[in-house]
């Protein structure tokens, strides 16, 4: 069933321009990952002991720990449209929209950059929304928060250069 949310909620999601996987295996996945490994190793020892109880219900864990995985790996993704930035389809508060966006700079981190957006939020507070882009997309990033950011003219945005 999380799987299947996890794949209905990407789905609706579009135009897509950019997408990227913002975790590793052991931040985002681990406790799926480690759950499918430990079934993987209940379902080899009942293979090796001939327990056909414990085959079966390893095989039925063993497929919950996939999908489980597969639904986290879904999830985890960071999706850039034409209209939002969103960092985790499955929490709330993970979406920006160009639109809030009031401000924005790049601190580069050896190679990747961090974009930090200065937004208005809801109760009219700022807010802040930080976001890694790794290497392979930072140019076509950098084009498209231009594109969504740069050319609108914000009357109460100032840039400070220096």
């Amino acid at each position: 069933m999380l799987m299947v949310t996890a794949i209905i909620n990407r789905m609706r999601i579009r135009p897509v321009r950019m997408m990227w996987h913002n975790c590793n295996l052991f931040k985002g996945v681990g406790r799926s990952f480690l759950l499918l490994l430990m079934m993987v190793a209940v379902v080899v020892y009942a293979g090796i002991t001939n327990n056909s109880v414990y085959l079966y219900l390893g095989i039925g864990y063993v497929t919950g720990g996939l999908c489980w995985l597969i639904a986290s790996r879904i999830s985890a993704a960071t999706l850039v449209t034409d209209f939002a930035i969103i960092r985790n389809t499955s929490k709330k508060g993970n979406v920006l929209g160009w639109n809030q966006v009031t401000d924005f700079f790049v601190h580069e981190i050896g190679s990747k950059s961090r974009y930090v957006f200065l937004y208005k939020q809801k109760d009219g507070r700022q807010g802040r929304f930080e976001l890694t882009v790794p290497l392979a997309y930072q140019g076509l990033f950098e084009k498209l928060v231009y594109r969504c950011v740069e050319k609108r003219t914000l009357p109460e945005r100032e840039r400070a250069y220096g």
